[in-house]
């Protein structure tokens, strides 16, 4: 699962004001985040896993945009 399912999931079960208050972050932010607007939202996503995952995150592959296969293709291109 990755982030942004992640926060979709504790605003669906809390709202989006709880989740800012847990994540230290404005409601804006999170909005943001659920819209896909926010600039550069690594630290957040790392945020999102620290608070709402289950420790299996592949760090550097948000399973949103790319499934496993896209992943180990891109990173095999970077290593060549």
């Amino acid at each position: 699962m990755g982030a942004i399912d992640l926060l979709k999931k504790a605003c669906d079960e809390t709202s989006q004001g709880k989740v800012a208050d847990e994540l230290g972050i404005s409601k804006t932010s999170v909005n943001l985040l659920l819209k896909g607007n926010y600039p550069n939202p690594q630290k957040m996503y790392n945020k999102i896993f620290e608070t709402y995952g289950d420790g299996t995150e592949i760090v550097g592959v948000d399973s949103g945009s790319y499934g496993l296969k896209d992943a180990a293709r891109l990173l095999e291109e970077l290593t060549w």
